[in-house]
């Protein structure tokens, strides 16, 4: 496999005392930051080596000249327990910063909260005032928060409520209650212990990060793998079992929850993999089709192994991100424009070719063609390993085409086939879809049965440290779509907070057919800008509609930092950095997936999960500015709210309910 080192600017690390524009009591101000460092970072920079910071946890995997030791190479691909957790989530503020007592940071004001016990979701709330709705009345954003018990017993996931509203207000402070399906521990893993009673603290947790994933993706070091969600998902709790050899370390799922990848450590013949599983959408009921591996909602029924893809310049994979290049649409399934959800597929097909009340483009809108086609037709994964200093990039596309030859090519040969009164080549394509559609078990697939729909390794990439990685699913479109904004782009962050921009068009469908790429090859992933942000990150989270790649939210461990940043034509800027007194150990950050939209005059909200301080904890930007110049110079967050919670918190991931 062929390996490219590009490269890649190592920036010292120089922190500036900042105190941003806040500093006050009554508000938690975040100053802008450009492509030469975060606004937010403070102190001068001195902190844990790489080489060093995680020798108890992985660092001694390999030498210095990449040599393995198959013996710590096993031992630490199961080792998982507080102090483990701690030592992989990096260093933390102290270490980068000793003696220091963080005075500077601002403590932002919260909410005045009333009460309203007749309402189910908000008991307590912020906004609004109780009495009859209309239109959308009740709505939420739930998920899962993964953390390492104080209790032995507990198996260190629970669901949570990060927004809601009801009954005419709305609730911003994060919640727990009965009406989440069992919020403590999460209905899944109860489910799930009847099968394996050893299951205790997720490995890892994902949901795609485009639309929403009413289920999550849940691995444990044991190999099992299952999908829990919301009180409204109508999921299954389905799970299965990877071989025992086969420890998974991350999650990713592909844009419309069709596929879920997971990176593996095969043990026993020390190497890199990934898991590749068809996933079946069964829930929310008026959002899914049933189908394998068709776009959906991801109220998941089924999961199912297609096989492995090895990583052959990687043995130890810690991070993975994918996306499909499917279009925007109304709604996040293939059947969303069609009343016949409950109908045998025989009966879809038909209502499909013979719908004339709504453009069956959900189905067979082509790429480049249609904007709303639902169906990718390219892809692209993106792996890293940071004990490899390694980024490797895989193709998607062999597998999504195939997904469009059992579903797409049928429905679009039916409807050809009805304008041109051909009744047989009708029946034809019914009972081609029908094939891959009314699958009872299994979807009767797999890389063995059919390794045309493999993914292919396109080649690796040198990468200092790769702690987080994203990719887009689309470059920005419209007057936007210029420079560095015409790139798909998949990103990584270092260790030491540098954040870069790869060029990934040549595997992200119509960009790399427009440019006459068939295939995609690694020496087009060239980088196309970094920014240096605050070190020792632990999430990067994209934000945005639809068309994801310019902007995300990353959280730093060392510097107590939230911070968001945004690709532009020419550079990569850090354009907000929150800080503040109420966070004392921040290792992820989730952007809320419904606010502001339901309350007018803010501009987001994100919640923080608190390893140290055992807690998730929320924050409002209000929208203006905090310095009394423009408000891209400097935003004001205020206080939503926290949630303790009986352990040291690692992970949160949530999503809109349906």
């Amino acid at each position: 496999m062929r390996k490219l080192a590009f490269l890649v600017a190592a920036f010292g690390v120089a922190y500036a005392f900042a105190t941003g524009c806040g500093g006050s009591d009554d508000s938690s101000g975040t100053s802008n930051g450009n492509n030469n460092g975060g606004d937010g970072s403070i102190g001068d920079g001195s902190g844990p080596s790489a080489a060093t910071a995680f020798d108890a946890c992985g660092g001694k995997i390999f030498d210095a000249n990449g040599n393995i030791d198959s013996a710590e190479y096993a031992k630490q691909a199961t080792l998982w327990d507080r102090a483990t957790i701690d030592c992989r989530l990096g260093p933390r503020f102290s270490a980068f910063h000793p003696g220091d007592a963080d005075n500077a940071r601002a403590t932002a004001t919260g909410f005045d909260q009333k009460s309203d016990p007749k309402d189910q979701l908000c008991s307590t709330y912020e906004f609004g005032t109780p009495g009859k709705c209309t239109g959308a009345c009740f709505g939420s954003t739930c998920g899962q928060v993964a953390y390492a018990p104080d209790d032995a017993t507990d198996p260190g996931m629970d669901r949570v409520q990060t927004y809601g509203f009801d009954n005419n207000t709305s609730c911003i402070q994060p919640a727990r209650g009965n009406y989440l399906g069992g919020p403590h521990p999460d209905p899944g893993i109860t489910a799930w212990l009847a099968n394996d009673s050893g299951l205790h603290l997720p490995r890892a947790v994902g949901r795609t990060r485009f639309v929403e994933s009413n289920d999550a993706i849940v691995a444990f070091v044991d190999g099992f793998i299952g999908g829990t969600g919301t009180q409204t998902s109508g999921d299954t709790k389905p799970f299965t079992k990877l071989p025992a050899n086969k420890i998974p370390t991350s999650v990713a799922l592909t844009t419309f929850n069709e596929f879920a990848l997971v990176t593996v450590w095969d043990t026993q013949a020390i190497a890199g993999q990934i898991a590749v599983f068809a996933l079946q959408s069964v829930g929310p009921p008026a959002f899914a089709t049933k189908y394998w591996a068709v776009p959906g909602e991801g109220g998941f029924g089924g999961i199912q192994l297609l096989g492995f893809i090895d990583l052959p310049d990687m043995k130890a994979p810690t991070a993975i991100a994918a996306a499909g290049d499917n279009g925007s649409f109304a709604g996040q399934n293939a059947l969303q424009s069609f009343p016949q959800f409950a109908k045998p597929a025989d009966d879809l097909v038909t209502e499909i070719v013979n719908n004339t009340g709504n453009n069956p483009s959900a189905w067979i809108g082509a790429p480049g063609q249609d904007s709303q086609y639902v169906f990718a037709n390219a892809g692209t994964a993106i792996v890293a390993s940071q004990w490899e200093n390694e980024i490797t990039f895989v193709d998607l596309g062999p597998l999504f085409r195939f997904v469009r030859s059992k579903y797409v090519t049928p429905i679009a040969d039916a409807v050809a086939a009805k304008k041109a009164n051909d009744a047989a080549t009708v029946t034809t394509a019914e009972n081609a879809f029908n094939q891959a559609a009314i699958s009872t078990g299994a979807w009767p697939y797999d890389f063995t049965t059919n390794p045309e729909m493999k993914p292919i390794v396109i080649g690796s990439i040198a990468s200092p440290s790769p702690r987080v990685v994203a990719v887009a699913n689309r470059p920005a479109t419209g007057d936007a779509k210029a420079g560095m904004r015409n790139k798909l782009k998949a990103w990584v962050g270092g260790y030491d907070g540098t954040f870069t921009a790869y060029d990934a068009t040549s595997s992200g469908g119509l960009p790399a057919r427009d440019a006459g790429i068939d295939s995609p090859n690694i020496a087009s992933f060239a980088p196309l800008g970094h920014v240096q942000a605050d070190p020792n990150p632990n999430a990067l989270r994209l934000v945005g509609a639809y068309n994801l790649g310019d902007s995300f939210i990353t959280v730093s461990r060392a510097n107590r930092s939230v911070q968001w940043i945004t690709a532009g034509e020419t550079d990569i800027t850090v354009t907000e950095s929150l800080r503040d007194s109420q966070m004392s150990d921040p290792v992820d950050v989730d952007p809320n997936a419904r606010f502001p939209y339901d309350e007018p005059g803010f501009a987001g909200m994100v919640t923080v999960a608190d390893f140290d301080g055992k807690q998730i904890a929320s924050f409002v930007d209000d929208d203006s500015a905090c310095d009394g110049g423009p408000d891209t110079t400097c935003r004001v967050h205020r206080f939503a709210g926290s949630l303790a919670f009986p352990g040291t918190i690692y992970r949160l991931d949530t999503t809109n309910v349906n």
